[in-house]
């Protein structure tokens, strides 16, 4: 009833009759009513130690009603024939509060700050003995099993189990409200779940075939477009992800033929880029061939890391490096350097440290094989992965590199159409290849100092 109230009053009003300024014990009634109720709100949530910005934001989001001015002043109105200039005033006082608040409101609090991680939630960082946990989401179908594939390479094990969490996302349309179901709780929406009910079978399909440790839990989350973002955010920082999958926005067939590109769902991937409190992975999956089923274990795998050195290069290792434990994958760790030395510093360092397991493999199966490679500037890294794309790999992992100077990559950026996949990420799914290969391209947990 309040939108009704708001247009009874504006249509009361008469802007037409205002020939004076208006009365001072209107602007003291309103202004005062107003900033008593910012103080009322303000003071005690700054004794129990909430920060002054968000105590004065939750001051603004309590005080800016204006319901209750705005119904004084039509019950006032209605008691005389005329709409004086007084009630036109007040009105128009009233909403310039409601104008003026939200703005504020948006200025002074930051929803994602809700996000802020206290501890790295990254695969690289997890406990071996807490396992991997992955929240997976999906807008149809294809979506969810192009990360079930995914999720299956990544070789659950009694000693590192894997726990998925899958989340549908649906677009909010009409007048209904947000909903976040956990049918692990039974939760049902009171409108068709025909929508959503393939991608819950297709995450339980993969529980009851996978014979390895896994845990999957399944959501789904109907809610606007521009506010999706922060249901993916609240599951993965609810149950401590580690790394969320995002299906890219660009569709192809089995010719590699373009068949969709949408704006909305690429804002989507960005906003959960910039906000999630974990690591995040963009699957751009080609491979329609395997899309029928579940990954035949008896099949071989080839799997390519592009190694260029950085933080989220070393996530991106970390994701393949639990895919090597099966015996039909194969993983190709493709380094690529610009001299023969060493790479100095505090991040070559940690480099180093994360390849030696890869440069000097335990195991005797013969499934990893670890390469360097000299480039001198961003054209002979744009040729080198070009070669990369002529070999028959299923899989290739890349970080994102969304802040880096290195000279490998030196101005390709300049070339870069999509910055979310960085520049290596732009390079392969350039609208020039139609191979069916699968990309994963990996952001490490952005954590603000």
């Amino acid at each position: 009833m309040l939108p009704l109230m708001s247009t009874y009053c504006g249509y009361r009003s008469n802007l037409w009759n205002l020939n004076r300024l208006p009365p001072y014990w209107i602007i003291f009634a309103v202004t005062f009513g107003f900033f008593l109720k910012v103080a009322c709100g303000f003071i005690p949530a700054f004794c129990f130690k909430v920060p002054c910005k968000d105590a004065t934001a939750l001051a603004l989001m309590l005080a800016a009603k204006g319901i209750v001015e705005l119904g004084t002043f039509a019950t006032n109105a209605d008691k005389q024939s005329t709409v004086t200039q007084e009630f036109t005033w007040a009105v128009i006082i009233v909403f310039i509060f409601a104008a003026l608040v939200p703005i504020l409101t948006r200025k002074l609090y930051d929803p994602s700050k809700t996000y802020a991680g206290y501890q790295k939630r990254t695969v690289l960082d997890s406990s071996i003995n807490e396992g991997a946990r992955m929240l997976a989401c999906a807008h149809r179908q294809d979506d969810a099993l192009s990360a079930i594939k995914l999720l299956q390479l990544s070789n659950p094990s009694t000693g590192s189990p894997l726990s998925v969490y899958g989340l549908y996302l649906e677009e909010l349309v009409g007048g209904a409200s947000p909903l976040l179901l956990n049918h692990q709780l039974g939760q049902r929406s009171s409108s068709d779940s025909g929508r959503w009910q393939p991608i819950i079978d297709v995450f339980n399909y993969f529980k009851t075939q996978s014979s390895k440790p896994t845990q999957v839990h399944v959501y789904t989350a109907i809610s606007p477009s521009s506010l999706m973002h922060e249901d993916v955010c609240w599951v993965a920082f609810d149950n401590l992800v580690a790394l969320i999958i995002l299906p890219f926005h660009r569709k192809w067939n089995r010719k590699g033929k373009l068949i969709s590109d949408s704006k909305d769902l690429r804002d989507f991937n960005t906003k959960v880029m910039n906000k999630a409190p974990c690591s995040v992975a963009i699957l751009i999956d080609r491979d329609r061939g395997r899309n029928s089923s579940i990954i035949d274990e008896s099949s071989t795998y080839s799997i390519c890391v592009v190694f260029l050195g950085g933080k989220d290069d070393r996530e991106a290792l970390s994701i393949a490096r639990r895919m090597k434990g099966w015996p039909s994958v194969f993983l190709t760790v493709i380094r690529l350097k610009e001299t023969e030395d060493m790479i100095t510093g505090w991040e070559g360092m940690m480099d180093d440290e994360c390849l030696r397991d890869i440069k000097h493999p335990s195991n005797e199966n013969g499934n990893v094989l670890y390469k360097e490679e000299i480039v001198r500037h961003g054209a002979d890294t744009s040729a080198l992965i070009g070669s990369i794309l002529d070999e028959n790999f299923d899989l290739i992992c890349v970080g994102r590199h969304a802040q880096c100077d290195s000279p490998l990559i030196e101005g390709l950026s300049a070339w870069t159409d999509l910055p979310e996949l960085g520049t290596t990420g732009d390079l392969l799914v350039s609208a020039e290849i139609s191979k069916p290969i699968s990309i994963l391209v990996v952001q490490q947990q952005v954590i603000e100092k």
